[in-house]
């Protein structure tokens, strides 16, 4: 695997624009360049006004529309770069509830019931949406590292294995269907999983 290919997609995208930019300001030294080298010494000053006054409008058109290009590919990158943040920070906050509430992060077979314990019950489906959600943000705004989340995802999804396999309202009533095609294929993995004391 080549470094590039170790490289975040963000930042692989930040070079290439800054790869175009340096290309584009070539390309007008080398314009400004060649065309003072084609008049030579026996053009007339009056020769170059016509010239750089014929090319000045085609000159300042292609450089706007360079820097509107960069500007909107920056813009797009840098708004890629600041979902993604969110949807870390978005998972860093479901840790530090899940540090404030291990009963429910790591319920092992002792998943509250919603018959005997509706509170208890409906706080752990809440803390469970929080979980989905946060996964949902990673997936979503990871662009090409979104398979290297898969195992994290997956990770704390094995926790609630008994809730997933159990649960009314994600399989019966269709709520998983309220989630990604991606996530709901990393729930049903999980539920097919074999148990770990088996």
């Amino acid at each position: 695997m080549s470094v590039w290919d170790q490289t975040n997609p963000i930042r692989q995208r930040r070079i290439i624009e800054d790869f175009a930019v340096g290309v584009f300001l070539g390309f007008i030294g080398g314009l400004l360049a060649g065309l003072a080298a084609g008049l030579g010494p026996v053009a007339m000053p009056r020769d170059l006004i016509d010239i750089v006054s014929k090319l000045t409008p085609l000159a300042a058109f292609v450089a706007a529309t360079a820097a509107a290009v960069i500007a909107y590919l920056k813009f797009k990158s840098d708004r890629e770069a600041q979902r993604f943040a969110n949807a870390v920070t978005f998972y860093r906050r479901y840790l530090e509830l899940a540090f404030q509430h291990v009963d429910y992060a790591e319920p092992d077979t002792k998943t509250p019931d919603e018959r005997t314990d509706p509170k208890h019950f409906k706080e752990y489906e809440w803390f469970l949406g929080i979980l989905f959600r946060a996964c949902e943000e990673l997936l979503e705004h990871s662009g090409g590292e979104a398979t290297k989340w898969h195992r994290t995802i997956m990770g704390q999804l094995q926790y609630h294995k008994k809730y997933l396999r159990e649960s009314e309202w994600l399989n019966q009533r269709g709520g998983i269907l309220s989630y990604s095609p991606e996530l709901q294929r990393l729930i049903q993995l999980v539920k097919t999983e074999p148990d770990d004391d088996a």
